[in-house]
């Protein structure tokens, strides 16, 4: 028995290959008929590397003669050239921007695999054209776009510049689940914050804002804070408001004061109890005061 040797790095090739003598029988050849193996050499001269591939990929397939599978080869590629030459009348070998109709071309580099190991044998198919390459999209572009850097998810990735440093920033979320803190460049030295007011909070029902003074003996001393105190007593109108104080059925929700002398932002409506008079301003809960001033100087 005389065999051809069917060479294994053939797969997806355009160029021919070398024609090779019938050799002895061995694990890595194809057997054939003694009668076959001039023919066999024969279709090494005429046929490309790939076309052969396919030969011998159909005959391992179909346990028929050689005879029959090359004329199933012919038509096969018969019926190949006839797509290339009128791909109008068939819409699949229609190619898209940057393509051309190969007659090998079902295993082409990608920019996800630009080597592939094509295990297939040569089938037609549109391929990107010479210079091109087909990206994750499918399309066919000069250059495989790199693929983004993930943005960090900590400090430790994170280079800040002079006078700043890193801290992980929580972004506001009104859904759940809520993304996870991101790193973010803070100023060693950021600008104070204004001290807040009453026109920064909304008191509830039955209450007002007023701005409270915690005790200080040595400066600096801190700024008052605005809090929310119950509505004076109605019952003070007899007599009973503090000194430099009156009091008013409609008075405003929210007086003014050494620390806000023109209160923004106050609840809607009026309130009834003990204000200050005209030309005084709240210093504490039970006391107004012409000179601000004068008060609060620390000391």
């Amino acid at each position: 028995m005389r065999i051809v040797r069917l060479p294994t790095t053939c797969f997806m090739m355009s160029t021919d290959c070398e024609i090779p003598p019938c050799a002895p029988a061995n694990a890595n050849y194809i057997p054939y008929n003694a009668e076959n193996c001039e023919e066999l050499e024969k279709a090494w001269r005429s046929h490309s590397c790939s076309q052969l591939v396919l030969l011998y990929f159909l005959e391992s397939l179909f346990p028929v003669s050689y005879m029959h599978i090359k004329a199933a080869f012919h038509l096969l590629l018969f019926s190949s050239f006839f797509v290339a030459a009128f791909p109008q009348l068939f819409p699949f070998s229609v190619c898209g921007q940057n393509e051309v109709f190969d007659l090998c071309g079902a295993c082409e580099p990608t920019c996800r695999d630009p080597n592939p190991v094509c295990v297939i044998p040569c089938l037609p198919a549109c391929r990107c054209r010479n210079g091109f390459i087909r990206n994750d999209e499918g399309r066919c572009v000069r250059n495989c776009q790199r693929p983004t850097t993930p943005p960090p998810y900590s400090c430790f990735n994170v280079r800040c510049p002079p006078g700043t440093h890193c801290e992980m920033v929580a972004q506001p979320c009104f859904g759940r689940p809520c993304p996870p803190p991101s790193p973010a460049c803070i100023n060693d030295n950021p600008a104070p914050r204004p001290p807040l007011s009453c026109s920064d909070i909304r008191c509830p029902p039955g209450t007002h804002c007023e701005q409270v003074a915690q005790p200080c003996t040595r400066p600096p001393c801190m700024p008052p804070t605005p809090q929310c105190v119950a509505n004076r007593d109605r019952n003070r109108q007899s007599g009973r408001c503090g000194e430099n104080e009156v009091f008013d059925n409609c008075g405003p929700s929210c007086e003014p004061s050494c620390w806000d002398p023109n209160p923004q932002g106050c609840p809607p409506g009026c309130v009834a109890g003990c204000r200050c008079r005209n030309g005084f301003f709240r210093l504490t809960a039970s006391r107004c005061v012409r000179d601000c001033n004068k008060h609060l100087r620390p000391g």
